[in-house]
């Protein structure tokens, strides 16, 4: 279903490509080769139980048998008749490098070398010229601009409501620069609604958000060369903030929704007899790492007149390929990402049941993350790069509390002031100190330095008379029954046999 009364797309989908060379690249384009936008305006999709089963029963009937033995044996040795020709094709290729190292054998090396030194140059040349190449500042390589209004899912059985989960206002914008990528993304709202109860239902919101802004990220990623920035600069920035979901739980809507989730699951169908995997013969197995096909002949004499053939591939460690190896061996640098993390943590609630106003709380506080590299010196007078991360979580407590509902239609719970705690607000403290040093600098991997400000709990006989009130309140709600209605085909009998016995 979509926004009839508005007339508006479902789906838009606008992308622009310039070239460069265009005389309004700058202007009228803002120096930008690719810019996409999409648009999704809104989406509503009502799945009612049984017609979803239906509807899967039905894609099941549509897909291909499975294979016969017959059908089995043939795709065999289909797969073994191409197999041969890809060894086929690899001992071409190696056949092309004996006849290049041959010459190393017959006094060529100083050819060989000179060639291999040659690729290597010219490799290394071209990769120069394009980190030598001027970079326009203003060049945009792809923008993307991406809307969605709202996206409904409502979950039924027959005519009654089960669920209802809805996320609205998502954006995405990116720009990727010859530099760096930067991404912005931002979600305003997110809930999910139980409709399986009637109006005694004091906890329609399963899933709701405290907050203006569910989700807001900023996010940098360098795209150039990493060994160009100084120590203490990183290459990732992510910045993130992030809204306090309150999530209640109760057993009978979990159970509602296995249930829902259960019907949908087709009995497992047998799978069908794997192929049988024959081995190849001995002359067209691997040998040495290279999948080609070898045959042993029984002659010790081989090219190089001493019975090791493998011999003529000593050519190949020359000078220039022995540097050109050492340079891929190199590791890379690491990653350095800059974190600067906010999150609300989720409020967990937990009824004695959905009629129930007595609940017990537990609010997880708020999560803070951030971190900043530093250049120390170690005690051998080395200088390393040490990633200093600061974690606090704080304000995290437990308590009973009672709730009510809001006045208006959204039945939004608010908690009493009249608050029996368990556990008292306390914060949490950590500091991790990373060092990116290699392992020859002789420094600690990492230093973890936490600690729990003042916990207070407070359980008396009647607290964890309550606690397991709650619980067992909570896990015996059963769910819902909705009855079934007769099947069609017995309606048709029924019918035909009333007619029958008139006549």
């Amino acid at each position: 279903q979509q926004q009839q009364q508005q007339k508006e797309q479902l789906v838009g989908v606008h992308i622009v490509m310039v070239k460069p060379e265009s005389p309004h690249f700058a202007t009228l384009h803002g120096s930008t080769e690719m810019n996409v936008q999409l648009e999704f305006s809104s989406l509503q999709l009502d799945v009612e139980k049984d017609s979803l089963g239906r509807l899967l029963a039905f894609s099941k009937k549509l897909q291909p048998p499975p294979p016969t033995p017959e059908e089995q044996e043939r795709a065999e040795i289909e797969r073994r008749r191409q197999e041969r020709l890809r060894q086929r094709r690899q001992g071409d290729t190696t056949s092309r490098l004996l006849d290049t190292t041959s010459l190393v054998s017959f006094g060529g090396a100083a050819d060989a070398r000179q060639a291999a030194t040659k690729t290597v140059s010219s490799s290394s040349t071209a990769k120069k010229a394009r980190a030598g190449a001027p970079v326009d500042p203003a060049l945009i390589k792809i923008k993307v601009a991406a809307r969605v209004g709202a996206l409904v899912v409502q979950l039924r059985q027959q005519t009654a409501g089960i669920a209802r989960f809805a996320i609205s206002g998502v954006r995405v914008d990116a720009k990727m620069r010859p530099t760096a990528l930067k991404v912005e993304a931002s979600l305003e709202d997110i809930h999910l609604l139980d409709l399986t109860v009637a109006a005694d239902n004091c906890y329609r919101h399963i899933l709701s958000v405290a907050g203006d802004q569910v989700l807001t990220l900023h996010a940098t990623v360098f795209q150039g060369d990493v060994s160009t920035l100084a120590p203490t600069e990183h290459n990732i920035d992510v910045f993130m903030r992030a809204a306090g979901f309150r999530v209640v739980f109760l057993q009978r809507f979990v159970n509602e929704m296995l249930n829902f989730a259960a019907a949908l699951q087709a009995p497992p169908s047998p799978a069908a007899a794997p192929a049988t995997e024959r081995a190849l013969p001995p002359a067209q197995q691997h040998r040495g790492g290279i999948g080609i096909a070898v045959e042993d002949d029984g002659d010790d004499n081989d090219e190089d007149g001493n019975g090791n053939g493998n011999a003529v591939f000593g050519g190949l460690s020359s000078d220039a390929t022995a540097d050109a190896a050492a340079e891929q061996q190199q590791p890379p640098p690491p990653t350095k990402i800059k974190l600067d993390v906010e999150i609300k943590a989720p409020v967990l609630v937990v009824p004695v049941s959905s009629a129930s106003t007595t609940a017990l709380v537990v609010d997880l506080g708020v999560l803070c993350v951030d971190n900043a590299f530093e250049e120390l010196t170690s005690e051998l007078e080395q200088k390393y790069v040490q990633d200093t991360m600061h974690i606090a979580l704080r304000d995290a407590d437990a308590f009973f509390t009672t709730v009510s509902l809001t006045k208006d239609s959204s039945r939004h719970v608010r908690f009493d002031d009249q608050q029996r705690y368990l556990l008292q607000p306390f914060s949490l403290l950590a500091t991790v100190r990373r060092s990116l040093a290699p392992e020859s600098y002789a420094v600690p991997s990492a230093l973890v330095d936490a600690g729990i400000e003042t916990m207070e709990l407070s359980f008396r006989d009647l607290d964890m008379s309550d606690v397991l009130l709650v619980l067992a309140g909570n896990l015996k709600e059963e769910a819902r029954v909705v009855p079934k209605p007769a099947p069609p085909a017995a309606a048709d009998a029924a019918t035909t046999t009333t007619t029958t016995t008139t006549t």
